[in-house]
């Protein structure tokens, strides 16, 4: 039986410290034409802004597929990608306690390194300091902005948002969904508020964007770690509120061959469940030359975007030499439609993540 995975996307409205706007809540299942919008539905977050145990879960209760050495469980992990693509850096504080009564980590902002973490990249953790997973809700909030005035500050000491810094309050994450063995991908997509001079925002932000507000997303989605013998396992979700559809190759120049990963993924789709086979350290090749991952918009026969295999690893804190057969990958795309380029935002970016960090 094919597993399936729902992804989570929720679609947050910020000003200046204000917390998050939910009237639009989308849930969209990896399988093909199921999308259930939640702000129309009894299955909608409240006006506090926090996801219900339902619209949470269903993006953890996969289905395993018949295949026995799919491996769907492991140790509690984490990861939370940097895809804002009009933010250079953000840092990330968490929330603790009852959806109700939620209150800042005493810990450093993180990271606590001098430039936050970078667009297109991420970090993983297995438990937050100061809070027990399994029994309190978790709500992250991103600080964009000039994050290098925070560093080093506690996030019991951010209440008040420091001048030049956008808080954005995103949705609370039920007690014991970071804790029951399962491989959590936290996506920060949209963008920022901004006043810029660009007729064609949406292009780089999607259609929901407004300068006042933004329109910073939350995805989740479960990384597979399916462990398969040979072969690399390998993932890609769309992270890119900006591009309707995309799909992604992997190509090597010597011999050439041309590798399809993933197509059609609409924004906050995981694909293929279970992970690709098709990939193997063997027909990688050893030049960083010889590997490029591609682009493709829906029905387009030529690559609009592509990024060196290194390039996409370094990003992701890995390189070619640590690739390993019988490993599970996951490619993050995020940022703003391929085609645009400017001045007040990032391009479009591809990040390889292990999906057992």
């Amino acid at each position: 039986m094919r597993m399936v995975a729902t992804i989570v996307t929720v679609a947050l409205s910020i000003c200046g410290c204000s917390g998050p706007d939910t009237s639009a809540l989308v849930a969209n299942d990896a399988s093909p034409g199921v999308v259930v919008d939640a702000s129309v539905s009894n299955d909608a977050s409240g006006a506090d802004g926090n996801m219900n145990d339902r619209e949470i879960e269903a993006s953890m209760d996969d289905v395993a597929p018949a295949d026995s050495s799919f491996v769907h469980d492991g140790p509690s992990v984490f990861t939370f990608f940097h895809g804002i693509p009009n933010a250079r850096a953000l840092r990330l504080c968490f929330l603790a306690g009852k959806a109700t009564s939620m209150v800042p980590l005493p810990v450093l902002a993180m990271p606590s390194d001098t430039l936050g973490l970078l667009y297109g990249s991420a970090f993983s953790a297995q438990s937050l300091e100061g809070a027990d997973l399994a029994a309190q809700d978790i709500q992250p909030v991103v600080y964009t902005g000039a994050v290098e005035t925070i560093q080093g500050r506690r996030c019991d000491e951010l209440e008040a948002v420091p001048e030049k810094i956008t808080r954005t309050i995103l949705p609370v994450v039920p007690a014991g969904t970071l804790s029951r063995g399962r491989s959590v991908l936290m996506i920060a997509a949209g963008c920022a508020p901004m006043q810029v001079e660009d007729p064609d925002t949406q292009s780089v932000c999607g259609d929901d964007y407004s300068s006042e507000k933004g329109n910073v997303t939350m995805m989740v989605a479960s990384m597979d770690r399916s462990s398969p013998a040979g072969a690399m396992g390998v993932q890609v979700i769309s992270a890119s509120k900006a591009t309707e559809k995309l799909g992604l190759d992997h190509v090597t120049a010597f011999p050439y061959k041309a590798t399809v990963l993933a197509a059609s993924l609409s924004p906050g789709k995981i694909a293929p469940r279970p992970p690709s086979k098709e990939l193997s350290v063997a027909n990688l090749g050893t030049s960083s030359q010889e590997n490029l991952l591609r682009v493709f918009v829906d029905n387009s026969m030529t690559p609009v975007a592509e990024s060196l295999l290194t390039d996409a690893l370094d990003r992701g804190g890995l390189s070619l030499s640590s690739l390993q057969d019988g490993k599970d990958y996951t490619v993050v795309v995020a940022g703003p439609n391929p085609g645009r380029q400017g001045d007040w935002f990032h391009s479009m970016v591809i990040t390889v993540l292990p999906s057992d960090p």
